[in-house]
């Protein structure tokens, strides 16, 4: 992915056969995440390789390391690196909030910079700080989501509008970085976000089958979701 690229959609799968399920109905970045153990959840190193042997390099595959304080760097980048070695493509690590945070930054990209592409996720209702976004790219990173820590707090439209959404875009754009927005994403927030022009718009609840994200994932919804995108993101497109 490359800032100012087309909007692509990721769709987070629990597991080797939930990828599949995503990748069959359309999905353009397949994202590891078990919702079952918070807003990050970390997949188990063994699924995480099955995933990535599933997927076969037809999509890209990026994984996240779980919900862990930046105050214990030394735990975040263990976990970084146990997925980077699993073979996908993207670590994200989520950036709560704490003292740490910048330091984390810096000891990611001089521990993992050099051997894989990093993502940092900031959580729009947890300690949301758009002055990271220029820390993260002097430190090598790739690129930034913007999620929600409360699933059921709300979507990431209650907590930032469009006019800061965009901002965000904006800088992480100029910043070298790509941008990904995510957070209790509902098919209707599709064409909203679309036309902010991220790079990625995240899903999980969205495309599963039942009333929340740790039902399984649904084939149909997941293409009405990749339909909805394609549909809304063709007018910038141009």
């Amino acid at each position: 992915m490359r800032p100012g690229g087309p909007t692509r959609l990721l769709v987070s799968a629990r597991d080797a056969e939930e990828a599949l399920v995503a990748l069959a109905a359309g999905a353009d970045v397949i994202d590891l995440k078990e919702p079952r153990e918070g807003a990050l959840g970390m997949v188990a190193v063994d699924e995480m390789r099955r995933a990535v042997a599933a997927v076969g390099r037809r999509r890209p595959v990026s994984a996240t390391t779980g919900d862990v304080s930046p105050d214990d760097p030394a735990a975040v980048l263990a976990a970084a690196t146990a997925v980077a070695e699993t073979g996908v493509d993207y670590v994200k690590v989520g950036l709560f909030p704490g003292a740490g945070r910048r330091a984390l930054i810096e000891t990611l990209g001089l521990g993992l910079g050099a051997q894989t592409r990093l993502v940092g996720v900031l959580f729009a209702d947890h300690g949301f700080d758009a002055g990271l976004i220029a820390p993260l790219a002097d430190a090598g990173f790739h690129g930034l989501v913007v999620d929600t820590a409360g699933k059921r707090t709300g979507r990431l439209l209650d907590h930032l509008d469009p006019t800061d959404l965009a901002a965000v875009v904006a800088a992480c754009r100029a910043a070298g970085l790509f941008c990904g927005l995510a957070g209790s994403v509902r098919l209707e927030d599709i064409p909203a976000l679309a036309a902010l022009s991220p790079e990625l718009v995240g899903v999980r609840g969205a495309a599963t089958a039942g009333p929340d994200r740790t039902a399984p994932l649904d084939a149909g919804r997941v293409a009405a979701l990749v339909a909805a995108l394609a549909a809304a993101a063709r007018p910038y497109a141009a």
